[in-house]
């Protein structure tokens, strides 16, 4: 088992978790906090080499804390149909901001810490 060390100063521990999939599925064992001033670690499987380390690192890099989650990858053009998307914003401070969901439902504003619509 290898273990990289990353300093982020917010974090979506799940959503972190699915973007390190995406990028080594095959490698990615797991992340682990331990408090706000402290470096996670990401758990890599013994086959990870120094590339797939420094991929982990930049994918730790890029990460948002804001989380889109959807129940659906389409709906039906033409048709009634649905879909609910959940917005996960853990961002202390965040700034305040819209989705646009479209006819015949009005633009739904959020703001605050956590948000939902």
């Amino acid at each position: 088992m290898r273990e990289v060390n990353v300093v982020l100063g917010q974090i979506d521990t799940g959503a972190l978790d699915l973007a390190l999939r995406a990028a080594l599925a095959e490698k990615i064992l797991g992340v682990s906090t331990y408090g706000v001033d402290r470096p996670i670690s990401i758990w890599l499987d013994e086959s990870a080499d120094d590339a797939d380390a420094a991929a982990v690192e930049g994918v730790a890099a890029a990460h948002d804390p804001v989380f889109l989650a959807a129940d659906k990858t389409s709906i039906a053009a033409g048709e009634a149909d649905m879909a609910t998307i959940s917005v996960s914003a853990l961002k202390s401070g965040a700034a305040p901001g819209s989705a646009g969901i479209g006819h015949p439902r009005p633009d739904h504003t959020f703001s605050g810490e956590r948000a939902g619509f």
